[in-house]
């Protein structure tokens, strides 16, 4: 939830959320939702009405895929990378935003957006390009893609020594 709005996030611990759609490219968070009316009567005197007590409306369920990297560093001396693999035959829009770590602050030059290629790879060379401030934050990457068909690895490499270690990105609430 960590690119969500905090009066969304908050409203979404508590089981309650109130949200406006404000643009054509807002996400809509995944969650429960919940209507109420407020009833006002345009004659009080000769219509008395009640409000409606809050009740189940449906729920937003995500059409895409979520994969999540819990712990992305950029160490001096390494390089980091996301790799994002698209096996559909559409071009697929993906955004990262990033979840800090606690008392740490990340900070991410603005929402990273892109597309990966049909039946193809999107491979961010240097994570400096997404993160900056402290070097350690949990990526989120939110993929306009069918879940069978979107894959992700974080990779680091220190190129001096030539280690490499590589990590499948996980996908949240299924591992």
């Amino acid at each position: 939830m960590g690119g969500l709005p905090k009066d969304v996030q908050a409203g979404i611990a508590s089981g309650f959320v109130e949200y406006t759609k404000t643009s054509a490219t807002a996400a809509i968070p995944e969650a429960e939702f919940k209507a109420s009316v407020k009833a006002v009567s345009a004659a009080p005197t000769t219509y008395r009405v009640t409000d409606i007590a809050a009740k189940a409306v449906g729920s937003f369920v995500r059409n895409g895929t979520v994969l999540q990297a819990p712990l992305a560093q950029i160490p001096s001396g390494w390089i980091s990378r996301l790799v994002l693999t698209n096996t559909s035959g559409l071009a697929r829009p993906y955004s990262i935003t990033l979840m800090n770590v606690e008392n740490e602050t990340a900070v991410t030059p603005g929402t990273l957006t892109g597309t990966i290629p049909a039946n193809g790879t999107k491979v961010i060379d240097d994570l400096k390009t997404v993160f900056t401030g402290n070097n350690r934050a949990t990526i989120v990457v939110n993929v306009a893609g069918p879940d069978k068909s979107i894959q992700g690895l974080y990779q680091i490499v220190n190129p001096t020594s030539g280690s490499i270690s590589n990590h499948a990105l996980i996908r949240p609430g299924t591992n």
